[in-house]
């Protein structure tokens, strides 16, 4: 399965109403020269939480494609 792209994870943050702040132009530090974004979400949930509904979303949202 390929890494969730940027508009998928920022949809699959509104949809769970965490107001999703897209930022382009940052870069994981490991990789500093792909510019491959980040978005910031209001932190309702614990970070494990969060980030597993947020695959839930993405894969049921693959999944109808």
């Amino acid at each position: 399965m390929p890494s969730p792209k940027l508009n998928e994870i920022s949809n699959a943050a509104k949809k769970l109403k965490l107001n999703p702040e897209v930022e382009q132009s940052k870069s994981y530090p490991t990789f500093w020269w792909e510019s491959s974004g980040r978005v910031l979400v209001d932190k309702e949930l614990p970070k494990r939480e969060i980030l597993e509904k947020i695959s839930n979303i993405i894969k049921t949202s693959r999944s109808k494609k």
